[in-house]
């Protein structure tokens, strides 16, 4: 099964993959409710629904060693999992467990490091993302700052991280996270910067907020990383490696997240895999 490939190269990549594995699960449900539905004539139909469960939970069992229950969050697996009585008990056990240690705290809900693209939706006329989605510029002419989201939305636990590189730097950039929910290029039209963010300056910035976060300004060629803890919900920012700080005073950052920045005037910026040193 073509299926059980790809669950088994992926079930620990340290490869930009970014799949959340509730996702994935319910992925698996619906191709395996496809495949029967297609290949399965139903003479009795007054049972058709019992007969399609067992026939769907006979293939989830052939999966089940590549799915991470430790990547899902416990009230789905209460409501949803355990009552289709498919996942062994131990297996179960075992993953409530681990949400008890304390490395659950870093353990992300996807598999493989975090990666998206530039959100091209309602994307303004003098904005350009690149064909494989990663290069955001900015026109010249481009006189009042735009706001453009990534298109990979975080929830759930776990520390998730990504590079910015800054490959053209012209007037304050902006580069952090907002709220997936309240975002709207209408309403933050005037702003210069949108959600939790550190501009160029070496300020941090949220709403009517700000203050120096880093010592020195950026400059063209600059790598900057955004490092978001969902368990903890605090943000903090590295600079070329060296990394500050958590920005204490971001005490409201809520559950569903999008990266986000904000340019004008020619800037340049390219969205980078984070791989630890």
């Amino acid at each position: 099964m073509g299926l059980r490939y790809f669950l088994c190269k992926t079930y620990d990549t340290r490869k930009p993959f970014a799949t959340f594995e509730l996702d994935i699960f319910e992925y698996i449900i619906i191709k395996i409710v496809k495949i029967i539905v297609k290949s399965l004539e139903i003479k009795d139909k007054q049972n058709e629904k019992e007969i399609i469960s067992k026939r769907i939970n006979y293939y989830l069992k052939l999966l089940i060693p590549y799915i991470d229950l430790r990547r899902i969050e416990s009230d789905y697996i209460i409501k949803k999992i355990e009552p289709m009585n498919v996942f062994p008990s131990e297996m179960i056990t075992d993953a409530y467990r681990f949400k008890l240690q304390e490395q659950n705290k870093i353990f992300r809900s996807i598999r493989g490091i975090p990666i998206f693209r530039w959100n091209d939706n309602n994307l303004h006329d003098n904005l350009y993302i690149s064909k494989d989605g990663f290069t955001l510029q900015a026109d010249q002419n481009l006189d009042a700052y735009k706001h453009v989201i990534g298109d990979l939305i975080i929830r759930g636990k776990g520390i998730y991280e990504w590079d910015i590189i800054i490959e053209k730097l012209c007037k304050t950039i902006y580069i952090g996270i907002c709220d997936h929910k309240e975002f709207n290029q209408e309403f933050c039209y005037n702003n210069q910067y949108y959600g939790w963010v550190l501009g160029s300056d070496g300020f941090v910035y949220n709403k009517k907020k700000w203050k120096k976060y880093t010592s020195e300004k950026f400059k063209e060629g600059d790598k900057v990383t955004v490092h978001l803890n969902m368990t903890d919900k605090t943000c903090a920012f590295s600079v070329n490696n060296f990394r500050n700080d958590d920005v204490t005073e971001w005490k409201n950052i809520p559950s569903e997240i999008c990266p986000i920045v904000s340019l004008k005037q020619g800037s340049r910026l390219r969205i980078q895999p984070h791989f630890l040193l």
